[in-house]
């Protein structure tokens, strides 16, 4: 009942939206097939070409991701496999598909959401701010441009508008979320007894020929991957030298265009009275406007609070509930008249009515603070060091510049970039896709370094900043192939697996021949206690059940009991764990146990369920699942159990579309151009 509704209700508005999707491809030509073959491409989706150049790239960028996941263990012949080269073109020709869909369905990306787009990269910030040359400069070291750059992100916005379309239509029902929310909260209640590898590990004996074996059966195990050895010249800021002269009138002339910095200026504290009064007002309206602030100056004269007279008589809102506290007041503050007379009194001095445009002011100067910091003469090493540092900075911007210059200009070398810039040609140790020490553990040197323009090319690499004051340019001086390490050097690393395998197994078995003997003895115990001799009494009582629970909890919990005496001077123990949530206790239950007992089949007709359960790699569980306890609904929960519902119909419905356009879709791909030049199968 519920898919039926799932079909009538998401799923038709999924599938509506696909069909007219479909519709407006059919009508514009979108699914036209041109059966021209195409001349420079690896496939082509509905005529438009994916560039051979295109798939090299991003299969360039697929590889190095496997190889930081895998560290660098996978070597080059696995990437030059065919198939592993036909799967990610499917992924391209699959995102090519959804991406014409939406563009010939009408959707867009406007030029404000591709630039917002841009600009929430971090990457491309200078201090929080979007910076156009940090922007080119980054681009340019890998290989793209910034009209590259934004068409390639227009199809990646586009190829999010479906599924940003499909996502909207999907929708949880109440019945859904309440079961959902019944499963999250579910507890079981199960015994355990644990078996490790390392108990088992006295039990394996390893022959020459298990060795022998297991290395022939898992050469990329022993496998070396491949290294690359590196040249480079590094330009840095800190081995920069030129001899300057620097003039007195100029360090002078930087002092007072930054005085700001050296010199605190005078300031002073004050409160003010205003009778506020419109500047074009009356005569009569401005006269008894400034008798009303003498009046007030010559009560503060006579001693009454200044504080309590603002509060009093101020027309100031912004201050006269603060005493007319105006605070520190520095000169081109104020409006000149105000400040003219502020800066002619001297400290504690009450001023006679001030007139600007606000009104009458009568002023309170409270305290005064000299001028201070330091003098020219005291500035002048810190002004010196600073020009010093900037002409620094303007030579290694000119040094960056001609070091990106004669690295191309003289691609297959770097040592008339080295001889004209006065840099060393550094060579490195050998290094593989994970990295290496120094400069070599810069991801981008590695990415730069196994590039197809560096190790297939031979060519100098674009060059690359390590910092604000860094910048590097190599090339490969050695690639060294993987190759698989002999025997005899890896032995007792073979050794070592072979015996781990095998008391894996062996743990592994015993769970599993406990959980079997269980189901025949009746409980874990019995099952347990009957391995060793002698056999354990076999009497319990159904007296022994404790009130609530269930029949099957009863009977193991009572020959427990019963066997404990036989085993009691065994290493192995029956362990309980009573309403354990889905993904365990931590400290208490293993969340992999937790999880695999999640997994079994509710006991049926008051019989456990007994089953193997791995837990860790090396831990193995002989599992006797004995009581399930419903979850309760929480309605503080329904938004979050609602939200992932939705996420998961929605993935599924945007696999539903996908499957549907690729069906709908004309692809022609050319086979012999997926073979990398050299490789033989």
């Amino acid at each position: 009942m519920m898919q039926a509704i799932r079909d009538r209700a998401s799923g038709f508005i999924a599938w509506t939206i696909i069909g007219l999707i479909c519709v407006v491809l059919v009508a514009t030509g979108g699914f036209e097939y041109f059966n021209t073959t195409p001349q420079d491409a690896v496939a082509a989706v509905n005529g438009e070409e994916i560039p051979l150049s295109e798939f090299n790239k991003s299969f360039s960028r697929y590889r190095a991701r496997l190889q930081s996941q895998f560290g660098g263990s996978l070597g080059t012949d696995y990437f030059d496999q065919p198939l592993i080269r036909r799967e990610h073109l499917e992924l391209l020709i699959d995102r090519e598909v959804r991406v014409q869909a939406a563009r010939d369905a009408g959707l867009t990306i406007t030029p404000r959401r591709l630039q917002d787009s841009i600009q929430s990269v971090d990457a491309f910030n200078v201090g929080n701010v979007f910076s156009q040359d940090q922007y080119v400069a980054l681009l340019a070291q890998q290989g793209e441009t910034p009209r590259s750059f934004e068409a390639g992100l227009t199809d990646e916005l586009l190829y999010n508008e479906i599924p940003a379309a499909l996502s909207a239509s999907a929708f949880a029902l109440p019945s859904e979320i309440s079961r959902a929310q019944r499963l999250q909260a579910q507890q079981r209640s199960f015994r355990h007894v644990a078996f490790s590898s390392d108990e088992f590990r006295d039990q394996v004996v390893v022959s020459d020929d298990d060795i022998q074996a297991y290395y022939d059966e898992n050469p990329a195990e022993f496998t070396n991957p491949e290294t690359v050895v590196i040249e480079y010249v590094l330009l840095s800021s800190d081995n920069l030298t030129m001899d300057l002269e620097i003039s007195e009138s100029s360090l002078k002339a930087r002092y007072e265009t930054q005085k700001g910095r050296f010199v605190i200026p005078e300031r002073r504290r004050t409160s003010h009275i205003l009778i506020e009064v419109g500047e074009n007002a009356p005569a009569e309206e401005l006269q008894a406007a400034e008798a009303r602030a003498a009046e007030a100056a010559a009560r503060a004269r006579a001693g009454e609070d200044f504080a309590e007279l603002a509060r009093e008589l101020s027309d100031d809102i912004g201050s006269a509930q603060a005493g007319g506290d105006l605070g520190w007041v520095e000169r081109d503050v104020m409006v000149e008249a105000f400040e003219q007379a502020l800066f002619d009194m001297e400290a504690g001095q009450i001023s006679d009515p001030v007139n600007t445009a606000f009104g009458f002011h009568v002023i309170n100067l409270l305290e005064i603070e000299e001028s201070r910091g330091k003098t020219f003469e005291e500035a002048r090493d810190e002004l010196a060091a600073e020009y010093r540092e900037t002409e620094l900075e303007r030579l290694y911007l000119e040094q960056q510049d001609r070091l990106y210059d004669l690295s191309y200009e003289d691609s297959g070398s770097l040592q008339t970039a080295a001889d004209s810039l006065g840099l060393e040609v550094q060579t490195s140790e050998p290094f593989a896709r994970t990295g290496g020490e120094g400069v070599t553990a810069n991801q981008q040197v590695v990415q730069a370094a196994f590039s197809d323009q560096v190790l297939l090319e031979g060519s100098n690499s674009d060059p690359i900043n390590l910092s604000e004051t860094e910048t590097i340019v190599l090339r490969v001086n050695q690639r060294i192939d993987e190759s698989l390490s002999p025997l005899e050097a890896v032995r007792d690393d073979v050794r070592e697996r072979v015996l781990s395998r095998d008391a894996r197994e062996l743990a592994r078995e015993a769970a599993q021949s406990l959980a079997d003997s269980a189901v025949e003895a009746g409980t874990l115990a019995l099952a347990l206690a009957a391995l060793p001799a002698p056999e354990a009494p076999a009497e319990a009582s159904a007296d022994n059940a404790e009130e609530g629970e269930t029949a099957d909890e009863t009977t193991e919990g009572t020959t427990e009991e019963a066997a404990e005496a036989a085993s009691e001077d065994e290493a192995k123990t029956v362990v309980e764990s009573l309403d354990v949530p889905r993904f365990g206790r931590p400290g208490e239950v293993d969340g992999q146990l937790a999880q695999g007992v999640f997994r079994l089949t509710r006991p049926a007709d008051g019989k456990p369920t007994y089953a193997m359960v791995a837990g860790g790699p090396d831990t193995f569980y002989a599992v006797s699942l004995f009581a399930v306890t419903e979850g309760q609904e929480d309605d503080n929960a329904v938004e979050r159990v609602s939200a992932q519902i939705e996420r998961k119909l929605s993935s599924e419905e945007v696999a539903g579309a996908d499957a549907q356009l690729r069906a709908a879709a004309e692809i022609d791909v050319i086979e012999e151009r997926l073979t990398p030049v050299g490789a033989t199968f």
